[in-house]
């Protein structure tokens, strides 16, 4: 699955890789679904994307326009500001959930990975406020079937510039976020 995303209107599109893990330049392909996120007037960013074996997508960034809304017609009213995000669309481009991170005006999720017991980590950073320029760097586990944060994590001052800009994991259940502070 190859996932690509642009500022303004952000597209999502999936498709299939040949065996090898390549997609040779002159090979046609078809993609499976496209879809976007994010509103029509403000900036939307997808940052992070993740697929599991059933090829759901788990995607991160930050929402500007205070709403999800896809192909499907599905618009769901957010908070305003940068929200970071994670939202799970299906193997058909189907919406299924979305989770805002914090209760700060600005943040984004720059990543995401599928954790263990039905778990997905996503990781990025938050704002105090619209003024302030500091940041935090955070992390959050959430249940892959409906977006439930388990628990969230936060590390650094507003003061400072802290976020994490990727996030892995292993099958002992051990995170890894790197980031800057």
């Amino acid at each position: 699955m190859i996932a690509f995303s642009q500022y303004l209107r952000n597209f999502l599109l999936v498709i299939t890789v040949s065996a090898a893990g390549y997609l040779p330049a002159q090979m046609a392909y078809t993609p499976r679904w496209s879809s976007y996120v994010g509103g029509d007037f403000n900036f939307d960013k997808v940052s992070a994307v993740a697929a599991d074996s059933v090829t759901n997508c788990y995607l991160g960034g930050f929402l500007g326009d205070g709403y999800i809304n896809n192909d499907d017609g599905v618009a769901s009213p957010l908070s305003y500001g940068y929200d970071a995000f994670a939202a799970r669309v299906s193997a058909n481009g189907t919406l299924e959930w979305y989770t805002l991170f914090g209760d700060t005006p600005n943040g984004e999720t720059r990543g995401i990975a599928l954790g263990t017991n039905q778990s997905v980590i996503a990781a990025g950073m938050l704002s105090e406020s619209e003024v302030t320029l500091g940041t935090k760097a955070f992390a959050a586990s959430l249940a892959a079937t409906n977006g439930a944060v388990g628990w969230i994590q936060s590390i650094g001052e507003y003061n400072g510039t802290n976020g994490f800009n990727a996030v892995a994991t292993d099958a002992l259940g051990n995170i890894f976020a790197v980031g800057y502070t």
